[in-house]
């Protein structure tokens, strides 16, 4: 591997001995900075976890990421087990395969109060928080700063490529999403695809199609 590259190979699992198995221990306070990848791309990438199942608190990423599936800012997938919030990525987040996130690349875990500033690039199910949100997972008060731009082929969105789950907010000042989308086909202004629930928005992003027409914030041929 090249000099200055870190690879973050991390599972975080951390968890308590609570009856109902809500997890209360795992990472906090965390912050990230370099490049996490290497030339030879991996899935499952994340700024500061591959694939998370605990509890992320408090994290911050500024490392350049690059993978080839489930690659995000924060991390490459959350699962169900797993609780992430209060999250800022500033970095660049690139993939050569599925669903990239700035935050998190896939996500069947909830995620509350994330900001992304950076570049997310990818090919399908492309987010500027999170690639693939699963059914009945809730993504709350998320943000998407001016800076942020968000690229792909197919299914892309400001906050999500591929929606299952709830997207919301308390109220639209903790939902907003700025900065610009460029994508081929099925691109939305929150979710590339929608299949759940968008809910207390602030919308105020620029679309830019390729090869598509866009109407109302949707791509069709």
């Amino acid at each position: 591997c090249p000099i200055n590259t870190i690879i973050i190979i991390f599972i975080n699992t951390a968890k308590d001995n609570i009856d109902d198995n809500k997890i209360t221990a795992g990472l906090d306070n965390v912050n990230a900075y370099g490049v996490t990848g290497s030339s030879i791309l991996v899935d499952n990438t994340g700024g500061i976890a591959g694939l998370n199942s605990g509890t992320l608190n408090d994290a911050y990423n500024e490392s350049i990421v690059k993978g080839l599936n489930n690659v995000g800012g924060i991390a490459g997938i959350n699962t169900q087990n797993g609780d992430i919030s209060l999250i800022v990525n500033g970095a660049s987040v690139t993939a050569e395969g599925e669903y990239t996130g700035g935050l998190v690349g896939s996500t069947s875990g909830n995620i509350s109060n994330g900001r992304n500033n950076g570049v997310i690039t990818g090919v399908n199910y492309v987010g500027g928080l999170v690639g693939s949100n699963g059914n009945g997972v809730t993504l709350t008060n998320l943000t998407n700063d001016s800076s942020a731009e968000i690229n792909g082929k197919n299914y892309v969105g400001g906050i999500a490529g591929r929606n299952y789950g709830t997207i919301t907010a308390e109220d639209q000042t903790n939902l907003i999403n700025r900065g610009s989308i460029t994508g081929n086909k099925y691109i939305g202004g929150i979710a590339g695809e929608n299949n759940g629930t968008i809910t207390n928005v602030n919308n105020d992003i620029v679309l830019n199609c390729c090869r598509w027409h866009c109407h109302s914030g949707c791509c069709y041929s």
